[in-house]
């Protein structure tokens, strides 16, 4: 890294082993470097009067708002209503869209989130608590007028407008994976059960550091024989691992990358 940072926020768990390499290299430079996803980073910098609600606990609230509207017919599943009501309440927030700019798409499905998410504010006024999105509109609107710490954010392939907001008012610095790693280098095994043993090696460094770190593969060519061996190599670890994936869009969202050609 060119310069030391006291805070590195990271955009999911999958940036992790990538820094903590990093900062291994950079030895003493980085001293006390604080590395943590972005989640994190928003409740430590603000920390509201009201609770802030988990996902379950969200995801149990907004059911509530979406079974407290009269519709006919009725909802067949407040579930699956609740959970799309939260994702889509999350991403307004988060691209920081308002309420008037999405009444000027109103149709019957829009007049029906709305009626929901004021059900859903109500209950949140009521109740003393707030959900984690909104955290990061909490936080730019409370931001103090010097922040001492130098922060780095990594991983952000696409960033929400308050995100970007955000990191734009403490001054952060985007990095990139070229700025974290040294150039890489193709290594190169006498066979394919070689270089899934180094893969597995990797695997279990990194599940030592963060046992809640999941594992994606994703290989240019897909055969049995690589399914079988993948398979075998990681179930005797213990490591949860998610296989082998054809094309990145398969892999899912926090997960590590592991990648050969």
């Amino acid at each position: 890294m060119n310069q030391p940072f006291d805070i590195m926020v990271l955009a999911h768990a999958a940036a992790k082993a990538t820094v903590f390499r990093q900062l291994a290299k950079e030895g003493a430079s980085c001293p006390s470097v604080s590395v943590m996803p972005y989640w994190r980073f928003v409740s430590q910098l603000y920390e509201p009067e009201q609770i802030v609600l988990d996902g379950k606990q969200a995801t149990a609230l907004w059911r509530l708002a979406v079974e407290s509207v009269s519709l006919d017919p009725p909802i067949l599943s407040p579930l699956a209503a609740a959970n799309a009501a939260m994702r889509a309440h999350e991403l307004l927030l988060r691209e920081n869209i308002s309420e008037a700019t999405l009444q000027q798409y109103a149709d019957p499905n829009t007049d029906v989130f709305l009626q929901w998410r004021a059900a859903y504010r109500r209950l949140e006024q009521e109740r003393g608590v707030i959900s984690s999105a909104l955290l990061e509109r909490l936080c730019i609107e409370h931001m103090p007028s010097t922040f001492n710490k130098r922060v780095g954010y990594f991983g952000f392939d696409h960033m929400p407008a308050q995100a970007k907001m955000l990191f734009h008012r403490l001054g952060a610095q985007s990095l990139s994976l070229t700025s974290l790693c040294q150039q890489p280098k193709r290594a190169k095994y006498e066979s394919p059960e070689a270089e899934i043993a180094a893969c597995v090696v990797f695997c279990e460094q990194l599940f030592d550091q963060d046992d809640s770190a999941s594992i994606a593969v994703v290989a240019a060519t897909e055969t049995e024989r690589y399914q079988r061996l993948l398979k075998r190599a990681l179930v005797t670890t213990g490591i949860p691992a998610h296989g082998l994936m054809r094309t990145f869009g398969e892999v899912p969202e926090i997960a590590c990358l592991l990648a050969w050609a």
